[in-house]
């Protein structure tokens, strides 16, 4: 996030952050894509992402043992 922060954008456009929490080897890193794989998907069929970003990060972490994290910011 200081990356994205240090770009000082005068938009004050909101962006979402989203973290997947991903153990360094093959077997995680795999699964952990799947999963990135799976919220891209709902993210891309959302009709109103605002209002759905939470439910769609619920539902993959209710099936899902990978941490995921959350933030929306705006730059």
């Amino acid at each position: 996030m200081p990356e994205l922060l240090s770009r000082g954008g005068k938009r004050a456009r909101m962006t979402h952050v989203i973290n997947v929490e991903i153990k360094d080897n093959h077997e995680d890193a795999a699964l952990g894509g799947r999963v990135i794989l799976q919220i891209a998907k709902l993210i891309e069929k959302a009709k109103d992402l605002e209002s759905e970003i939470e439910d769609i990060l619920e539902q993959v972490q209710s099936r899902n043992e990978h941490v995921i994290l959350y933030t929306s910011m705006f730059y």
